[in-house]
């Protein structure tokens, strides 16, 4: 027992200098940690500037034409009886391209012109007969009424004359449509009926193109719509001579909204080129 009590003392001291030993360190650690927020950490900055925008050019393919061009028809049915035009033809204004046989055509205009005499031939005596009349009526011989007989006759005549005349303008000019003629000066690109074939109302029979100017048509997206606007002047090549100077085309025409073309999603626009024309063999 006396063991014990003389090394009482020892022990708690070496408990209470633990208790105190463990009581530093976590203060210590505390005052460490505030230290580390409290500093403060060196980074390099740098002024962020936007990338300049550059203007990539880009080519497009298109189809060339003649600029004034004309599919023509006949305006009535028939055969064909006279094409007195070659394919690669050049032509004149007013130039016979075709005539056309209508059987029809021709007695209708007669028929027309005579009924128009008759009735010019009843009217100039139904207007004899009123000056004729008129005078017998300041006599007294013939009376107001027949007068206006008369004088209504001689009208309906006039009015029918009138009719008359319009039938033989119309019977006329179907007849002068049984010809065709060049609208311009040009060359015949394709003939499409033959002769003694039977043609209808409004079928094509042949196309002319004009030599003096040509037109590009171009297809592209259609985002890039807002980088093509009327008027715009754009350099035009040839393909069979890139090394040659460039032709400057101006924009004319596009449509006004994109249309998506038939078996893809693809949109397109389409915008013509009107641009100087060179000798016509250049372009073929």
């Amino acid at each position: 027992m006396s063991l014990t009590l003389r090394h009482s003392p020892f022990v708690l001291a070496s408990a209470l200098l633990a208790v105190l030993s463990v009581s530093g360190c976590r203060g210590g650690g505390a005052e460490s940690g505030e230290n580390v927020e409290n500093t403060p950490v060196a980074v390099r900055v740098s002024a962020v500037t936007g990338g300049q925008m550059e203007e990539i050019p880009l080519r497009f393919s298109g189809i060339v034409r003649a600029a004034q061009r004309a599919t023509l028809t006949f305006q009535v049915s028939g055969t064909l009886k006279e094409r007195p035009v070659e394919l690669g033809q050049t032509v004149k204004p007013g130039d016979v391209l075709a005539r056309l046989y209508n059987p029809a055509l021709e007695p209708a205009r007669d028929s027309a012109a005579a009924r128009l005499e008759e009735l010019r031939t009843q009217f100039e005596q139904a207007q004899r007969e009123w000056e004729r009349s008129s005078r017998l009526h300041q006599r007294g011989v013939v009376s107001e009424q027949t007068l206006e007989q008369i004088a209504a006759r001689r009208d309906s005549l006039r009015a029918s004359m009138a009719t008359a005349e319009a039938s033989l303008a119309e019977a006329t000019r179907l007849l002068e449509e049984s010809v065709l003629k060049a609208p311009f000066a040009g060359q015949v690109e394709a003939l499409l009926v033959e002769r003694d074939e039977f043609v209808g109302a409004g079928q094509p029979v042949m196309r002319l193109s004009s030599p003096l100017g040509r037109e590009v048509e171009v297809r592209v997206p259609a985002h890039l719509l807002g980088h093509v606007r009327i008027g715009q002047e754009l350099p035009v090549w040839l393909v069979q001579d890139r090394n040659r100077e460039p032709a400057t085309g101006t924009v004319w025409w596009r449509l006004p909204r994109a249309v998506p073309s038939a078996g893809n999603c693809i949109r397109y626009w389409s915008a013509c080129h009107q641009i100087p024309c060179p000798p016509v063999s250049r372009w073929k």
